[in-house]
């Protein structure tokens, strides 16, 4: 099977992260709305949630620009190696934002629940 062309699987995989992208989108716009018909109380849950959400849906988008080189058989440009720099600019920007996710349920959330055991 091509890899690179309109019938390759490099159009195949775009066209499966463009309905991944939409459907991340309606689920990221969906979610309040939701939660706040089931009686979720979800204020803590918009601050986790919602940035790196974001975050996954622009490196998504950014993967769908490097997919449409493959499908106009160019996968070796400057185009692709901008994407892939903002990509791992995206990607960093993630990475502090689980972190900060991270620190937040062991300090804030979960104070009570932590016990912390030294081992010497």
């Amino acid at each position: 099977m091509k890899i690179t062309g309109k019938n390759g699987i490099g159009n195949i995989l775009k066209l499966l992260l463009q309905i991944c992208f939409i459907i991340g989108v309606l689920v990221l716009i969906a979610l309040p709305i939701v939660l706040i018909k089931l009686g979720v109380n979800a204020n803590a849950c918009f601050f986790v949630i919602y940035p790196n959400g974001a975050i996954l849906l622009a490196i998504m988008f950014e993967f769908i620009k490097l997919f449409d080189s493959l499908k106009n058989n160019n996968p070796f440009c400057k185009n692709n190696v901008k994407v892939l720099k903002i990509s791992g600019i995206i990607s960093l920007v993630g990475s502090i934002f689980w972190l900060l996710d991270f620190l937040y349920e062991i300090i804030l959330a979960k104070s009570d629940d932590i016990i912390v055991n030294l081992v010497l």
